[in-house]
């Protein structure tokens, strides 16, 4: 079972009931419990999401450090001490990492633990925000699996299958039609091999 905590530091509530959405849709292949549910008001969460902000927050690019967040949020207790869950922190602020001048966010496995951050800064479609998340739950869950067929190596593993929602775009622009036409087609948010990799994944989680 995927257990996961989330630390939502947004101040629109859609953006979580975006995020139960793309959860709806892991659970489909898995079982999910999470905590709190996504969209409620958990203030405790709210104000240590908005401390990391203020504290990774980098004046000079107008951005929040990826980085510097997930090492200051893997120092806290609450968060980083609790290694029996995942966890998903929502952000306000624009996102960058070393190799990169901006991000959606990103999974990242730090120091023992399972993150996923997401900055809801370029993402103002709430279809194309769950997209997002469904994809980083996706590599969270194991999704694809690295040296699998039908993937490539950019910025991680990811799909190249038609319509998964594995698939990596690199620009804002690219990213919303990516998912505008999958949204159209009534697509599956995961391929059949993705499917796959998350379910054998899921095999090797505490019970």
């Amino acid at each position: 079972m995927a257990r996961i905590r989330i630390f939502d530091g947004t101040r629109n509530q859609k953006y979580g009931q975006a995020l139960e959405a793309a959860l709806n849709e892991l659970s489909k292949l898995i079982p999910v419990k999470t905590k709190p549910r996504p969209g409620s008001i958990d203030m405790p969460g709210y104000e240590l999401v908005k401390y990391l902000e203020q504290k990774s927050f980098n004046p000079d690019r107008g951005q929040v450090s990826r980085d510097r967040l997930l090492t200051l949020a893997d120092k806290i207790p609450e968060i980083g001490g609790d290694r029996s869950t995942q966890k998903i922190i929502l952000v306000e602020n624009d996102l960058y990492t070393p190799s990169v001048n901006w991000c959606f966010g990103g999974f990242t496995h730090f120091n023992g633990n399972d993150y996923i951050v997401i900055s809801t800064a370029r993402i103002k479609n709430l279809l194309h925000f769950a997209d997002i998340n469904i994809h980083e739950l996706g590599h969270m869950s194991g999704a694809p699996r690295p040296g699998r067929s039908n993937t490539i190596e950019h910025l991680g593993t990811h799909c190249i299958n038609d319509l998964c929602v594995m698939q990596q775009k690199d620009t804002v622009e690219a990213s919303v039609a990516y998912s505008r036409q999958r949204h159209q087609l009534k697509a599956d948010s995961y391929c059949s091999q993705c499917k796959q990799d998350i379910i054998r994944y899921a095999r090797h989680l505490p019970k």
